[in-house]
């Protein structure tokens, strides 16, 4: 998969659930978008007692809604949209059967705020994240769901792919890419935060 533009993927109410889990995260003044380099984590704050929650499905969704930010019923939208509609919409695009493995990799959010300077340079995940990750093979490839949260443009610093090809999405669009495509992402200029929703999955354990 170089890229691919998946529109209308977000439902009104994955919308909703995901724009207020990172703005609640961000409310708590415990994440500072600066030294964090844009990224929000959605762990940010909760204490990890049992690091089997990396493999194991149910405890990884029960230590992830332990802040009780959201309603029982916003959190098993995203429930819902991490384990079961991204996976398979991944499938899809792969060409893979249904019952061949996607395994959630990592998911975070990444906020640009307003009137900010903050911009990423051209790079592939791949070399990025796992390099953060000494654990991890290099040569794992795994898919990213940069999945807009607003209305993407030029003005609040798009996604960027090379020959210039920026990417115009509208909330709820998503683009797909895997972790050896080349990317970058200007400036937010605008009065408003700027939020992108990443979740990202392997066709093998990583």
């Amino acid at each position: 998969v170089p890229t691919a533009i998946i529109k209308n993927v977000l439902s009104t109410s994955e919308l909703s659930a995901l724009r207020k889990e990172v703005d609640a995260i961000l409310s708590t003044e415990r994440v500072d978008l600066v030294k964090s380099e844009c990224v929000v984590d959605i762990f940010e704050g909760i204490a990890i007692e049992d690091e089997t929650i990396r493999t194991n499905r149910e405890k990884y969704m029960k230590s992830r809604e332990t802040p009780s930010i959201l309603s029982k019923s916003e959190y098993a939208v995203i429930r819902n949209l991490l384990l079961l509609k991204l996976p398979n919409c991944l499938r899809d695009v792969l060409k893979l059967k249904e019952s061949d493995d996607v395994f959630l990799f990592n998911e975070h959010y990444v906020v640009k705020p307003a009137r900010s300077s903050m911009e990423f340079r051209w790079h592939r995940d791949g070399d990025l994240q796992l390099a953060m990750l000494r654990a991890l093979k290099k040569t794992s490839k795994y898919y990213s769901f940069w999945c807009a949260l607003d209305d993407m443009s030029s003005r609040n610093g798009t996604l960027r792919f090379p020959n210039n090809e920026e990417i115009r999405v509208n909330a709820g669009d998503v683009v797909l890419f895997d972790s050896e495509t080349l990317h970058s992402s200007g400036q937010n200029t605008t009065d408003k935060p700027r939020r992108v929703f990443y979740a990202q999955y392997s066709t093998e354990p990583i």
